[in-house]
């Protein structure tokens, strides 16, 4: 599996980006294993960064990883899990095209 993120922040020279890709041999498409990319995505974040102040996801709404309840639970959990709150933003189910889709 590979999950590619493109995270976006405001630098000295306006608005940057930073490309992270997890790379799995995990073949579920599922909500653990978002959980478990974003808990990699999130540590690399805080190395690069020293401290998140919040956490913005977009994502196409694909019900078998980030529009279901599970997701929504982890959501709530997120200041628990991660140490940062976030918001998550879903388009259409296979119309959220964007730079981490190539």
């Amino acid at each position: 599996t590979i999950h590619p993120f493109v995270a976006y922040y405001t630098g000295s020279d306006g608005l940057c980006h930073v490309s992270f890709v997890v790379i799995s041999d995990c073949l579920h498409h599922d909500t653990v294993a978002v959980h478990l990319f974003q808990k990699h995505l999130i540590e690399y974040l805080k190395e690069k960064f020293g401290s998140l102040r919040k956490v913005y996801y977009f994502s196409d709404g694909a019900a078998s990883q980030y529009k279901n309840r599970e997701n929504f639970i982890n959501l709530c959990h997120h200041v628990d899990d991660f140490g940062v709150p976030a918001e998550w933003h879903f388009s259409a189910t296979s119309h959220g095209k964007g730079a981490c889709d190539g």
